[in-house]
């Protein structure tokens, strides 16, 4: 105990170790917002299959079964995040820094990037070259023989681990615009004729209107008053349809939003990391407030979607 209390405080200049529970905290709640997510738009989605015809459901069960896999995949990446913060935390809390301990945190720093490779890093451009060069230094990273020694390879190749995650984000924002459109098309396809009624209606008051009231002839005055009589008449029916666009437009665009909080969160995630790396170098508090403030939007996003 005497040559690890030595090592410690040579590595860290006296210093104490700083807490990193904050970090391990703030990860486990990221995890858990980024699943909240998931189930709200999932959610959402089987929500607006069950309104629409038989016909435009199929399709619309179809993106969000991929939904639910690309989501399970991103809670999986997560939870090995957070696996990750725990290892971490559990040898700062202990102040061991046998080489043991640096092998298993540089070995959960390992199976966070195995998982990435396998969940999300088919598809990603970037996803081959960054993993591998992440591999690279958590290799060096477990031949250390301090944490603090570790820790100047660990926090790049947890940059390069977030850089594919923060990648692969563009496919759920493809996976929302595709299932928000298929609801905007289902609801046009089940209101085509009478869409198409109405702009025909608009349509030729318009060209009325364009002669002008002076030169109508009182035929085309009268066919004028009665195509406004059939536009009042579609009032109902086309509010209802404009509100249930609007309703979708909005519910895509938070859907988007969250996903944009959700990678500024991983990234954040791997900033915060980097800032641990010199905290146990120094002996100081880890700021954790920026990651914290993205996973509470991420919480209020969540919870704005569920008031709707």
């Amino acid at each position: 105990m005497r040559l690890v209390a030595v090592v410690v405080a040579v590595s860290t200049g006296c210093a104490s170790l700083p807490n990193v529970a904050p970090f391990t905290d703030a990860t486990v709640k990221l995890t858990s917002a980024t699943k909240s997510v998931g189930d709200v738009t999932v959610e959402e989605m089987r929500r607006a299959s069950a309104m629409v015809l038989p016909q435009h459901k199929e399709q619309l069960d179809r993106e969000t079964k991929r939904l639910v896999e690309a989501w399970a995949k991103y809670v999986v990446t997560l939870e090995a995040a957070s696996d990750y913060a725990r290892s971490l935390q559990s040898v700062v809390d202990a102040a061991n820094q046998a080489q043991q301990s640096v092998q298993n945190v540089a070995d959960a720093a390992k199976s966070l990037a195995s998982t990435v490779g396998v969940q999300i890093g088919p598809g990603v451009s970037i996803a081959t070259n960054a993993l591998s060069l992440a591999y690279s230094q958590i290799a060096t990273a477990r031949g250390r023989q301090t944490l603090i020694e570790a820790m100047d390879d660990l926090a790049p190749a947890i940059d390069q681990i977030a850089l594919v995650i923060e990648n692969s984000l563009d496919d759920l924002d493809k996976i929302v615009d595709s299932a928000t459109q298929l609801q905007i098309n289902a609801l046009r396809s089940d209101l085509q004729t009478e869409l198409g009624y109405r702009t025909r209606l608009v349509e030729d008051r318009a060209a009325l209107y364009e002669k002008g009231w002076s030169k109508l002839s009182l035929k085309e005055k009268g066919d004028l008053k009665s195509i406004e009589e059939a536009l009042a008449a579609t009032e109902s029916w086309y509010t209802l349809y404009l509100q249930r666009s609007t309703a979708i437009a909005i519910r895509r665009a938070e859907y988007l939003a969250t996903i944009t909080a959700i990678r500024r969160g991983v990234m954040e995630w791997a900033a915060t990391h980097s800032r641990l790396r010199i905290a146990l170098k120094q002996g100081n508090q880890i700021d954790t407030a920026a990651l914290i403030d993205t996973v509470m939007e991420i919480r209020g996003l969540v919870e704005r979607i569920r008031a709707r």
